[in-house]
């Protein structure tokens, strides 16, 4: 499966699960060429109403799309480049998702919240380890 089939299906399967909680609108543009961030979730305080009233947060998101073949496992790791997470940093965080799909339509969709804290323990980690 190429590169940008897996990206649009992996845009598309985290787009119907965010969009069914409720509370959460998902804004994640097609073939988006953004440095750092694919897009964003507009987080509401009511599960029924989307007006600008209700309206809690802006989270900025990045999307990684990646072919597996079953089975997925519980957790996963994912590189970042440092560039990003310095970006993530100062932007306040960022919800990293990355959606593993196969050929048959499953999928796993991992996330992690990168909060300012786990990014610059992160951040300092990688730095250190290229010092070793």
């Amino acid at each position: 499966m190429d590169r940008e089939r897996i990206e649009l299906t992996a845009r598309g399967k985290l787009e119907i699960v965010l969009s069914r909680l409720g509370y959460v609108t998902p804004e994640i543009p097609a073939n988006d060429k953004s440095p750092s961030w694919d897009g964003c979730i507009r987080l509401y305080n009511n599960k029924e109403s989307t007006s600008k009233a209700e309206l809690a947060k802006l989270i900025p998101i990045q999307l990684k799309g990646h072919y597996q073949t079953p089975p997925y496992t519980d957790l996963i790791s994912y590189n970042a480049e440092v560039s990003d997470l310095k970006n993530y940093l100062q932007n306040n965080g960022v919800i990293f998702f990355v959606v593993c799909i196969d050929e048959n339509d499953n999928y796993r969709i991992y996330y992690d919240t990168l909060t300012k804290l786990k990014l610059r323990r992160t951040i300092k980690g990688k730095r250190s380890s290229k010092r070793s």
